[in-house]
């Protein structure tokens, strides 16, 4: 399932119980395929037509870039979406001033990480009911890499 078909199935849920909302706000995230095009072979098409359809079809999917998805939601499913970045939580306030003064285009998997730690170690100290700690998960085309970010317990 896409992140976009994701973030619409995740809406529609919401907004059905929209008179007795739940409360959270999802923050659905993750790689979406570029789409390529390209014609697809119809029964009609002789053999060899369709074996070099489908030779390019093979090797354009070898080149698939991707591209992130960012969407949030509200209690009832009213849906946000960012090419950049998006904060949700009890300290979201805190956290968008953080990762708009420090984030930029292009940044590397190391840079990345070190901005949203340091957005959420930012947040954390500017208001108590967000815990303790967070995990921040980066998705990219080869997987998934989790790093745990420990905060100060007094």
């Amino acid at each position: 399932m896409t992140p976009r078909a994701m973030a619409t199935i995740t809406s529609h849920v919401l907004y059905s119980k929209r008179s007795s909302p739940s409360f959270c706000e999802p923050l659905i995230v993750g790689l979406e395929a570029n789409d390529l095009g390209g014609s697809i072979p119809s029964p009609n098409d002789s053999d060899t037509t369709k074996s070099k359809v489908m030779q390019r079809m093979i090797n354009e999917r070898r080149k698939i870039k991707y591209k992130p998805f960012i969407c949030l939601s509200d209690m009832i499913g009213a849906q946000t979406t960012s090419r950049d970045f998006a904060c949700a939580g009890a300290a979201s306030k805190s956290m968008y001033g953080t990762a708009e003064a420090m984030w930029q285009p292009g940044m590397s998997k190391d840079q990345l990480v070190q901005v949203c730690g340091r957005a959420f170690l930012s947040a954390m100290e500017r208001d108590c009911l967000s815990g303790y700690g967070a995990i921040i998960y980066l998705i990219t085309p080869d997987g998934i890499e989790e790093y745990d970010l420990m905060c100060r317990n007094d």
